[in-house]
Parts: C-alpha cells; structure tokens; sequence
C-alpha cells in the first residue's frame, strides 16, 4: 500500500518569496525618477519658451 504524499505547491528549489512583479515595480520607479529628474534638469537650462513645440 502506498502513502499519499501531499505534493508542495511550489517547488523547493524555489527560495524567492517575492514574485517577479516586485522587481519590475521597483526597476520602473526607479526609471522614473530617472526621467523625471532629467526633465528637470532639462528644463532648469532650456525653459520651455525657448523649445520647439510645433512644426512651423
């Protein structure tokens, strides 16, 4: 007669508790803030009179 094994529902080999969504959060928001604070500095040295907004 064999036992029943209950079978894990992840594998064991598996150490990471977080779920990938973790890391593409933190990588976004990091990038972010990356842009936003080039745009800053951007706009600190040419304001937004001096840019070409529209084709002529």
């Amino acid at each position: 007669m064999r036992k029943n094994k209950k079978e894990p529902s992840v594998d064991p080999r598996v150490k990471c508790k977080l779920s990938y969504w973790y890391g593409f959060l933190v990588i976004f928001w990091v990038l972010l803030a990356l842009a936003v604070a080039q745009a800053l500095i951007y706009n600190r040295y040419v304001g937004i009179n001096h840019m070409p907004l529209k084709r002529p």
